[in-house]
């Protein structure tokens, strides 16, 4: 059977494979807001903006993709 068949006819094991999506990006959330918090206390300096710059991004979809699994979950 394949993938796509699998989340269609078993509905408990595509829940079950949501909640651990949701986990993993809320860890990853926590983690990139450390790295970001790091990057806010280095020196100024273009590698420390640019750092700032991707990790604000990568934590800002991060985050999104976790609500929008959380509400997905909710229904």
């Amino acid at each position: 059977m394949s993938p796509d068949r699998a989340t269609a006819a078993d509905p408990v094991a595509a829940r079950r494979r949501a909640r651990r999506a949701f986990w993993l990006l809320l860890v990853l959330a926590v983690l990139l807001v450390g790295a970001l918090d790091a990057m806010l206390r280095a020196d100024a300096g273009p590698l420390t903006g640019t750092a700032v710059a991707v990790l604000g991004v990568l934590t800002a979809v991060t985050i999104a993709l976790a609500a929008r699994v959380l509400l997905a979950l909710s229904r």
